[in-house]
């Protein structure tokens, strides 16, 4: 078995998240996927007042989550509700959070791991975390890790 040595050098604690997988990498999402997402990203800019719609998407990248676009019914009009469903898995059958053009969303079990945090606007059936600014952003993004860490035991 194979040893594994990291040295963060002068990193702070608590600033730096690591996560390791074992086994092989997901594979790619297919273009049909790649190409929903980034129209749903640009339908969810256009609604943002802030401009933080695509750091938050970056943020949620950097922590390796997947984005999944809403899966819209045969028949069904329109393109969804605006928001982007983010997944531990390239499946989506683990979600974190919901990615809409102002906040960043928690629903079921996962909104019970973050509703006592700084920033979480607590609504009974789900919390929410603004993303106006890049404060609100870290705040959304530390709940994110929280979860994905509750979610990795």
């Amino acid at each position: 078995m194979p040893d594994i040595h990291v040295w963060l050098g002068d990193a702070e604690p608590g600033t730096v998240n690591l996560i390791l997988h074992a086994g092989t990498p997901p594979a790619e999402p297919a273009a049909e996927s790649r190409d929903a997402v980034a129209a749903m990203l640009r339908r969810m800019e256009s609604y943002s007042r802030s401009g933080r719609v695509r750091p938050a998407y970056a943020a949620l990248t950097a922590r390796h989550l997947y984005p999944q676009p809403p899966r819209l019914r045969p028949g069904t009009r329109g393109g969804g509700n605006p928001e982007l469903r983010w997944t531990l898995d390239p499946e989506g059958r683990q979600t974190v959070c919901y990615q809409h053009s102002q906040a960043v969303k928690f629903w079921d079990s996962n909104r019970e791991k973050v509703a006592g945090m700084p920033g979480a606007d607590d609504r009974g059936y789900a919390v929410s975390f603004a993303i106006g600014t890049e404060a609100e952003v870290k705040q959304a993004m530390a709940a994110v890790d929280a979860v994905i860490a509750a979610l990795s035991r």
